[in-house]
């Protein structure tokens, strides 16, 4: 049986990226700007103000957009963590 093609407003684009950063690891992301972003993503569905520890993740059930935001700032266990701070 032929696998049906979902309809647009049943899928989603999802872009994570999986790398263990170390101490070495000092500059991820720092050639990034504003521009490109806003190339990739000229519509987005959500705009979020928040501090860096805050993780967003958007899932479709049906035709609601559900929006799941998580603190990641919670208690660090690892040497190289023991602080965070906002600038």
């Amino acid at each position: 049986m032929a696998k049906q093609q979902k309809r647009r407003e049943d899928s989603f684009f999802g872009l994570h990226f999986d790398l263990h950063a170390n101490e070495q690891d000092t500059a991820l992301g720092a050639d990034i700007t504003e521009v490109m972003v806003n190339r990739l993503f000229p519509e987005p569905l959500v705009e979020m103000n928040a501090p860096p520890c805050v993780d967003l993740s958007l899932r479709r059930k049906g035709r609601r957009l559900l929006v799941h935001l998580a603190n990641t700032a919670g208690m660090q266990v690892a040497p190289t963590h023991a602080v965070i701070d906002f600038v």
